[in-house]
């Protein structure tokens, strides 16, 4: 334990999830305005589907980050 400790970059983790929020944000809207698919199909996958990719895209980044430091 006599190595120092590497302060982790917590600044990269919230950048990637801010952008990976932001980027479910706009799928959502493309979903609701460009898609031609039906609308239940829509609402399923803006309340069940992008929220789990969201936190398993965010996981995925912050353990990428942690793993690089």
């Amino acid at each position: 334990m006599d190595e120092e400790a590497i302060a982790f970059p917590m600044w990269k983790e919230r950048l990637g999830m801010l952008f990976i929020i932001v980027s479910a944000i706009m799928m959502s809207r493309w979903l609701f305005q460009q898609s031609l698919w039906p609308e239940p199909l829509i609402w399923i996958l803006n309340i069940c589907v992008l929220p789990l990719v969201v936190l398993v895209l965010a996981e995925g980044f912050g353990r990428l980050i942690q793993k690089r430091t």
